[in-house]
């Protein structure tokens, strides 16, 4: 008898495609259909049988059963169903019916038992800093007297935040399930979350990210997209939780994976935090991903990291998909292997893919995704402030408002470009680049120029330089970027040009014959 699964030939709906997931490229493969196949032939249609999809009561029949397993408590119990259905439904309507599975359910127990850990582990922490074997860390006290429902309810509020909101792509719908989820209320009629679904996850997340050590010299600032990042990729790790982390370039996405390697070195970490016997050191097996790569490649890395594990249990190993979007256009249809690897009874390694655009739902389902969201004008500016600061702090100081003013314009030359065929030829990198020429351009201008009455020119001419080198190579955006500049920052219009080619070899002395 000859059985088969395959997934349908089913189009994106309205809503779907008007959704951007990361970048939007014109030569994506198939990119109208929510799983990446070929239609069946039609002399096997007869023979299909439409497998469906659960009901919605049928759904929640699932979420109870399956959270049971793990949450006793009947009033918490509730909490986790009603919260966990609510998510499901609202997925399936504002995006896709493929966007959730019950994969999502088990994936919220295994995050649930993780917390529950991390928490008890907190407590360990600040019970030797109250004993002044640890630097004293005021965040850490809250855990010395908190109760076992406190803890429970947090693990329940962390698993929603990393399982089903950090997945929704947009920041609207990111705002509008939270909106939901506050509203909810148990028989008495008590909110189930007093400070709001996002309190604790942004408190324990900024903790997190102060454990990270970052050299100070790198200009890397802390800002949202590195927050949730790192939140997210420590918890999947070391609860052994596929993650694919989807977004633009410039979004953190694989510095976050690189500063949370360097720091999980286990008992030889610099940061107590991650002396933590579950945190154990990692030894990443890196892939990248190509449209000429093939699915022997990728079965390649995955068995050489269960080799490693094998043999050193006291380390884990990470298998690193880069580019994963550029695989999934390769004619071998690589990453069809991911679904048995991923979920192997016998897993024992960890698994981060990355990839600048969203994957067919096949792939997305077999483990926890990030949508990384772009900056907003705060996040650039911190972004900015960093950068600049790590160049020459003084010098930064002196010339804070001019990183105020090019953030802004940034932030509103983006969502202008929205509209236009070229929406992402100017990234986030070049934001960045562009605050590194501001500040050289401002340390050359201010060894020129001297004199209190010269600093409006200074910062004017230096961000107008740095605009130029920064944001050519397309019809008019050098010009669309000084004028946002001039509008945002109410300067005097300079009317400056100069040979940026001329300029470049200069600065990065290139002798030419």
């Amino acid at each position: 008898m000859f059985i088969c699964a395959c997934n349908p030939y089913r189009i994106l709906s309205d809503k779907n495609k008007k959704i951007e997931l990361g970048l939007n490229l014109k030569n994506k493969k198939q990119k109208n259909l929510v799983y990446t196949v070929n239609p069946l032939p039609h002399s096997l249609l007869n023979y299909v049988i439409d497998f469906g999809e659960l009901s919605k009561e049928d759904t929640k029949k699932y979420i109870r059963s399956m959270i049971a397993k793990v949450i006793d408590n009947s009033l918490l119990l509730n909490l986790a169903v009603d919260t966990v259905e609510k998510c499901h439904m609202f997925i399936k309507e504002k995006t896709d019916s493929s966007s959730v599975s019950l994969r999502d359910i088990k994936y919220f127990n295994i995050f649930y038992q993780g917390f529950l850990k991390y928490f008890e582990y907190l407590k360990i922490l600040s019970k030797k800093q109250n004993l002044g074997i640890l630097k004293k860390d005021n965040y850490l006290d809250q855990y010395n007297d908190m109760g076992e429902d406190s803890k429970k309810r947090r693990s329940i509020n962390l698993s929603i935040y990393i399982s089903y909101y950090l997945r929704l792509p947009t920041k609207l719908l990111r705002e509008e399930l939270v909106k939901i989820l506050d509203e909810l209320k148990d028989k008495n009629n008590n909110k189930y979350y007093d400070y709001g679904l996002l309190y604790v996850p942004i408190e324990e997340s900024k903790y997190i990210l102060n454990q990270i050590e970052i050299n100070p010299q790198r200009g890397i600032a802390k800002n949202t997209a590195l927050r949730e990042n790192i939140f997210c990729e420590l918890f999947c790790l070391v609860n052994k939780v596929p993650l694919i982390i989807c977004g633009k370039p410039g979004n953190s996405k694989t510095l976050s994976v690189q500063l949370l390697l360097d720091n999980m070195k286990g008992k030889s970490s610099l940061n107590e935090f991650f002396k933590n016997p579950d945190y154990k050191e990692v030894m990443p097996y890196f892939f990248q991903g190509s449209t000429t790569c093939t699915s022997k490649g990728v079965l390649k890395a995955f068995e050489k990291a269960r080799n490693f594990s094998s043999k050193n249990e006291e380390m884990l190993s990470l298998v690193f998909f880069d580019e994963m979007g550029l695989a999934e256009e390769s004619n071998d249809n690589p990453l069809k292997v991911l679904h048995a690897e991923l979920e192997r009874e016998d897993n024992n390694l960890a698994f981060f893919g990355i990839s600048n655009w969203a994957l067919d739902a096949s792939k997305m389902n077999r483990g926890i995704r990030i949508f990384v969201q772009d900056p907003d004008k705060d996040d650039l500016n911190i972004t900015a402030s960093e950068i600049a600061k790590s160049i020459d702090e003084k010098v930064f100081k002196d010339n804070e408002e001019v990183f105020k003013f090019l953030s802004e314009a940034y932030c509103q030359f983006r969502e202008e470009k929205a509209i236009t065929t070229y929406k992402d030829f100017h990234g986030n990198r070049d934001f960045y680049n562009l605050i590194r020429n501001t500040m050289k351009y401002l340390k050359e201008e201010k060894g020129d120029k001297e004199g209190e009455e010269n600093i409006p020119y200074i910062r004017n001419i230096s961000a107008i330089k740095a605009i130029e080198r920064n944001f050519g190579g397309y019809d008019k955006s050098v010009s669309d970027m000084k004028k946002i500049f001039y509008d945002v920052s109410k300067y005097n219009n300079i009317n400056h040009r100069y040979n940026i080619v001329e300029n470049i070899i200069m600065s990065n002395n290139i002798i030419t014959f």
